[in-house]
C-alpha cells in the first residue's frame, strides 16, 4: 500500500503510516468481473465522493431523507447552541454570594439563577454542567443571604438593647 499524504510505501496491515504519521483507511476492495479481466476498485474513493455530494447538498434535503426512512424528529438543540441559559444561571449564581451582604439583591440573583439553570437542564439546553453548577452556587448564595438576614436581624436586636442600656445609663448618671 501506498500512503495517499506522503506517497510512502507502508505495509497492508498498518494503521498509521510510518514516515508522516497520518492516519491509513483501510481501503475495502470489491472486484467487477468483466469479459476478460478483472477491475479493482477502491471502496474509499466512492466513499469520499459519497461524502462531498452529501456536504454539498441543503440540509432541508438531507431532514427529508431522515423522514422518508421513518426517523424521528430530533428536538434537542445542535451542539453549542444555547448555551446563554447555562452562563447566565452561573454568573448570577456567582453574583448571589458576592452580593451576600446585601441580601435581598443576592437572594434576586439567586432564585433568577436557580430558574435559569432548570430551565437549561430541563430544555437539554448546552452547558449541562454549567447549568448545575449555577444552580449548586445560587443554592449556597440564598444560604449565605439567609445566614447575613439572620444575623443582621439578631444583632440589630443585640444593638437596639444595648442603645436602650447605654441611654438608660447616662439618663441615671445625669441626675
Amino acid at each position: 500500500m501506498i500512503c495517499k499524504n506522503c506517497g510512502a510505501e507502508i505495509r497492508d496491515s498498518a494503521k498509521f503510516c510510518e514516515s508522516c504519521g497520518s492516519r491509513i483507511e483501510p481501503a475495502a476492495e470489491k472486484v467487477e468481473e468483466t469479459a476478460d479481466e478483472t477491475v479493482v476498485e477502491s471502496v474509499t474513493e466512492e466513499a469520499e465522493e459519497s461524502v462531498e455530494e452529501e456536504v454539498e447538498r441543503p440540509y432541508a434535503e438531507i431532514v427529508d431523507d431522515t423522514e422518508d426512512t421513518g426517523a424521528q424528529w430530533d428536538d434537542s438543540p445542535a451542539p453549542g447552541g444555547m448555551i446563554g441559559f447555562s452562563i447566565a444561571s452561573l454568573v448570577l449564581g456567582i453574583l448571589s454570594i458576592c452580593c451576600c451582604c446585601a441580601w435581598t439583591i443576592s437572594l434576586v440573583f439567586a432564585v433568577v439563577a436557580i430558574v435559569l439553570g432548570i430551565i437549561a437542564l430541563v430544555k437539554n439546553y448546552s452547558g449541562k454542567g454549567m447549568a448545575i453548577a449555577g444552580i449548586v452556587v445560587a443554592v449556597v448564595g440564598v444560604l449565605i443571604a439567609l445566614i447575613a438576614l439572620l444575623t443582621s436581624t439578631v444583632l440589630s436586636s443585640a444593638f437596639e438593647n444595648i442603645r436602650y442600656g447605654i441611654l438608660d445609663l447616662m439618663n441615671e448618671l445625669s441626675y
